[in-house]
């Protein structure tokens, strides 16, 4: 997939630009453009590439490297080329700006400590847009608010002991490999109980008796599927109580959800 970054059309006429040899606006302008360079203007890429991309010789990359650096444009260090006034220039949207931090959070502490962190003018122009790396932008204050809250977000003891009993009655396979998927298990937990309104002993009764059943054992191994909307948008959690209660969904269910009478869906999660 291709990506677009601004060029100003008065790259040509800049001061700087005008004084620089072939080969050194070529390296500049390949700097800009190349398909390694991301939203943020700081990306890892290795003096080999360059040449072999450009074919300039190592020395003279090294050479024009060095100048860029000098007037503070360009700065090739630890193996990251930053561009320091790349994101004035480009027309950030809200998804732009999101892509933007995040490249920034997921750079090498070593960058970002001992390159980023300091105060030179040049890094000012470059975090302009975002006030300053260390601090977030107004825009992603909330952004990364929710995500703080989501990441501390204690679960009751319920919640705990339903996770739990999802651990021990769905297959191995199934089970969180990570923070991220085991948050979406108690979250989904906790959505259940307190936004579904379902008690701990219907859960569990419908859990038990569906991953014991012959074609739902196979088509219901995950507890997230519970939240999930069918293709008569309901929830199988309801459909599940539906079925339960009746053995099939009942007539009143029926009518409510204007959902044909069946044995089984043939949806997998």
């Amino acid at each position: 997939m291709d990506k677009r970054r601004s060029i100003n059309t008065k790259f040509w006429d800049d001061n700087f630009v005008v004084e620089l040899t072939p080969e050194e606006k070529l390296l500049f302008l390949y700097l800009l453009t190349n398909s390694l360079c991301n939203i943020l203007g700081i990306y890892e890429i290795s003096i080999k590439r360059i040449c072999f991309d450009t074919g300039l010789s190592f020395e003279s990359i090294s050479k024009a490297l060095k100048g860029f650096e000098r007037h503070n444009k360009i700065k090739y260090v630890h193996g990251y080329v930053i561009i320091y006034n790349f994101l004035k220039n480009q027309a950030l949207n809200s998804n732009m700006e999101k892509g933007a931090v995040q490249i920034y959070n997921n750079l090498p502490n070593e960058l970002k400590n001992k390159e980023l962190g300091k105060p030179l003018k040049a890094f000012q122009s470059l975090s302009k847009p975002f006030k300053a790396f260390q601090i977030l932008p107004k825009p992603f204050k909330a952004f990364e608010k929710e995500k703080e809250n989501k990441k501390n977000k204690i679960f009751s003891a319920d919640v705990q002991n339903l996770f739990e009993f999802f651990i021990q009655n769905f297959p191995v396979n199934t089970h969180p490999k990570n923070d991220k998927q085991k948050f979406e298990w108690l979250n989904c937990a906790d959505k259940l109980i307190n936004k579904d309104k379902y008690t701990m002993f219907e859960i569990k009764e419908i859990v038990q008796k569906f991953r014991a059943d012959d074609f739902w054992g196979q088509n219901f191994q995950s507890p997230l599927k519970l939240r999930v909307k069918n293709k008569e948008n309901i929830k199988y959690i309801d459909f599940f109580k539906n079925k339960l209660d009746g053995n099939i969904i009942n007539r009143e269910a029926q009518s409510r959800y204007n959902v044909p009478v069946c044995d089984h869906e043939h949806d997998r999660l």
